[in-house]
């Protein structure tokens, strides 16, 4: 082969590799980001409510197709200090409308309840793990998440000396096993 083809090569592949580089980060910054919701300016309510209102919750067990348990009971926990928040004391009755739930962008889930008086309260669960009530998205969040840890009891206490003495599939190795 001659030079000017291996230099033209060289050229060619450098070109390559920059164009490699450079177009996706020019695309993903004239790519339009989506907006994340305005946050209102209001007082963030505090979780410590001691006039909260009593709830009874119905049709709860259908928002298991939409969002996990746990996140179902941080919003049991959230939406009697909303309540009380808005300004609504009295026993009230929520219904989960689940024919009203829509996915109005990615990572969020919108819910609607039914309150007992005939309103229709808006709940927006975002995938930063917080909820946005009302119109107003007055935004509430559960900081107090505690994941419990699960393991197997079935396995063999094992120290970290045996860990290394075994092979790299973790089972003994061949030539330590006495028949």
């Amino acid at each position: 082969m001659r030079k000017s083809r291996i230099i033209l090569a060289i050229i060619l592949l450098i070109l390559l590799v920059g164009i490699g580089i450079v177009l996706p980060y020019i695309w993903k910054q004239n790519r339009q980001e989506p907006v994340p919701p305005a946050k209102t300016q209001q007082e963030q309510p505090s979780l410590e409510h001691t006039d909260t209102p009593e709830l009874i919750f119905t049709d709860f067990e259908q928002m298991e197709q939409f969002l996990p348990k746990d996140v179902i009971s941080d919003l049991k926990k959230l939406m009697p200090t909303y309540l009380a928040f808005a300004g609504i004391r009295e026993e009230q009755t929520v219904t989960f409308l689940p024919e009203a739930t829509t996915y109005p962008n990615t990572g969020s889930t919108a819910l609607s309840f039914q309150l007992s008086d005939g309103s229709t309260l808006p709940v927006i669960y975002l995938s930063t793990g917080s909820f946005l009530f009302g119109e107003e998205k007055t935004e509430l969040t559960s900081d107090n998440t505690i994941y419990e840890k699960k393991s197997d009891s079935d396995l063999p206490e094992i120290t970290s000396e045996e860990i290394e003495s075994r092979q790299e599939g973790g089972k003994p190795d061949p030539r330590e096993v006495q028949p």
